[in-house]
């Protein structure tokens, strides 16, 4: 009988085959029930080796007795979401049949795990003078399915930009003939992203005369629809080349990933326009808050509990403002003070808004918020250190150096972890996941990079021009802008 039922598994195998292990540990289950351990084990072993055979993780070669110890070690290491429900039906098994210590496999958080240690550096397991495939690491695992995750991103959501039935609106018809975005962000939960264009129009009671004006526009980032427009800098006379123009007026800072408070900063060059706005979000709308006239803004930032404004000017201080939404007279400057001796490239937040870190010089400042203080100071050998941003847990830091490499420092040690590998065109911007394991950044040539963390390897690329990008809270949504589309990407995998 039991030769029989062998042959017939084999004979089913050519047509069912990824089925197979599955319906093998149900005969084993069934044998369990009319007293035949030893044959209801032998089929859960079989099970075991067809299962991982299918997925080239078992040389075929491999027969006869073989340790179940290792076929769950290797089963363990190289489990998916997908492999739910065989797992259950095979801690039935282990469970009903009292494997003489083997412990039940529990699946938790998409892998598998076991209530007893094993350990996992297997390298190779000899049975019967053959050899198992070599088993991959956790860490190993790990890369594979973040690898997997972003190179199945995919554009679900697109939106081309084009404001310009919004503006000539306000421009009451006059001829409008250029217009470019100059300033870019996304909103953290990813609902909202914002537009500032600058363009040029003629006046027609002012022949050959050009004014420039800058608009901005608050857009759904699902719909793709403009919620809301700003017109300010109207009418300015200037020089009609618009080359000229777009250099007198700096490229505009907005604070990304913002939430219920977001601030714009013309930084210009024309002292009567270097006020800075603040927004604050009332029901579905964003209602001007305050205005500061900071004409040296160099960075700025909004703390993620929007309680504070730091901007870091072009002298090397740092401003902290208390942000008090039912004030809307004036923002309380709390600390004014030079940190550093040139212009501040970066101020950036840690996730719970007690520690801020500012760049400039060849130092990276660590500050505490309240009383304010400097605590700790890193320091480097890079020309230019900016774009800052923090890991998810607080206790790294990465930021673009030298215009062209990424590097990452430990918080708490003060020490450089690692320079991930650089490229001839210069870095735009950063990005992190929330799980904290993969960094995206994006260059001049229209390159988005995926780096995996843990050991600074390049695991994916796209070609795409991206200025702003951010991933959603939830890590399932990733989202880019330029200055002509915007976009969401979704991968299908989880992680």
């Amino acid at each position: 009988v039991k030769v029989y039922y062998d042959q017939l598994y084999e004979s089913l195998a050519a047509s069912y085959g990824v089925f197979l292990p599955d319906l093998i540990l149900d005969f084993a289950l069934n044998l369990a029930q009319i007293s035949q351990p030893d044959w209801a084990k032998s089929q859960v072993i079989n099970s075991l080796k067809l299962w991982l055979k299918q997925r080239h993780l078992l040389g075929n070669e491999v027969n006869g007795d073989v340790d179940i110890n290792e076929l769950l070690s290797i089963a363990k290491d190289n489990s998916t979401i997908g492999d739910k429900s065989y797992v259950e039906k095979l801690n039935q098994c282990l469970v009903k049949l009292d494997f003489g210590g083997i412990v039940k496999v529990d699946f938790v958080d998409g892998e598998f795990v076991e209530e007893l240690e094993i350990n996992l550096n297997i390298t190779e397991v000899t049975v019967n003078n053959s050899s198992f495939v070599k088993a991959k690491s956790p860490e190993n695992i790990e890369k594979n399915k973040i690898k997997q995750y972003v190179d199945s991103l995919n554009v679900v959501t697109k939106h081309e930009l084009n404001p310009i039935q919004f503006i000539e609106y306000n421009l009451k018809g006059r001829p409008l003939y250029s217009n470019e975005s100059i300033g870019l962000a996304i909103s953290g939960d990813l609902n909202y992203f914002i537009v500032m264009f600058l363009g040029l129009y003629r006046v027609e009671e002012e022949q050959g005369k050009d004014l420039a004006y800058i608009y901005q526009i608050i857009y759904d980032f699902d719909s793709g629809k403009p919620l809301q427009d700003f017109w300010f800098l109207n009418d300015l006379k200037l020089p009609s080349e618009f080359t000229t123009i777009k250099k007198q007026i700096q490229p505009i800072i907005i604070n990304n990933d913002f939430t219920d408070i977001f601030i714009r900063s013309l930084n210009t060059q024309i002292e009567s326009h270097s006020d800075k706005y603040i927004y604050h979000k009332k029901t579905d709308k964003y209602e001007y808050l305050s205005y500061l006239q900071l004409p040296k803004c160099h960075s700025l930032t909004i703390s993620k509990n929007n309680l504070f404004l730091v901007i870091g000017t072009t002298d090397g201080f740092i401003k902290i403002y208390k942000i008090e939404p039912d004030n809307k007279q004036k923002l309380t400057l709390r600390s004014d003070t030079q940190r550093h001796y040139s212009a501040v490239n970066s101020v950036v937040f840690s996730p719970n808004s007690d520690i801020l870190v500012s760049s400039a010089d060849n130092l990276i400042k660590i500050h505490q918020i309240e009383p304010f203080s400097t605590i700790a100071t890193i320091f480097h050998d890079y020309n230019s250190c900016k774009s800052l941003i923090f890991s998810p847990d607080g206790n790294t830091i990465f930021g673009i150096t030298n215009d062209k490499n990424i590097t990452q420092w430990d918080i708490n040690t003060k020490e450089e972890i690692r320079t991930f590998p650089g490229r001839e065109t210069n870095l735009i911007t950063l990005a992190i996941h929330p799980e904290g394991k993969i960094l995206a950044s994006s260059y001049e040539d229209n390159t988005v990079k995926f780096w995996y963390i843990p050991t600074g390897e390049e695991i994916h690329s796209i070609n795409e021009e991206v200025r702003v990008m951010s991933f959603s809270s939830d890590g399932q949504t990733f989202a880019t802008l330029n200055n002509n589309t915007a976009k969401l990407w979704r991968s299908p995998m989880g992680l």
